[in-house]
């Protein structure tokens, strides 16, 4: 089997300058995304500091079991993925629509 087609410990191979280099399988890719969604679930009765510490947690130990990895463009599109697209916008919003509201006199 040819090097870049092998999947061992949820890594895989390519060559670089005639180096075999490591990269994360796609297969793990998608396993830690599922894992991210389902652990940032709001529907859970749990808080939001328990939420974030469970993914901080997660996030830290999947990054240390593939430090081997070149993986700099990985991690960059996948923090752009995970962030809230834009939170202080939401905030924004709620300001506009407070000021909006008809006093009641």
């Amino acid at each position: 089997s040819h090097i870049s087609k092998v999947k061992y410990l949820g890594y895989s191979f390519y060559r670089y300058k005639g180096k075999c280099r490591f990269r994360v399988h796609s297969k793990s890719v998608v396993k830690m995304k599922n894992r991210i969604r389902e652990l940032t679930d709001r529907n859970k009765g749990i808080s939001n500091e328990v939420r974030e510490k469970r993914y901080q947690e997660y996030v830290r130990g999947w990054m240390e079991y593939f430090r081997l990895a070149d993986m700099k463009e990985l991690l960059e599109k996948t923090d752009e993925w995970a962030r809230p697209e834009n939170p202080s916008g939401l905030l924004e919003t709620v300001e506009e629509n407070q000021n909006e509201i008809p006093n009641a006199e």
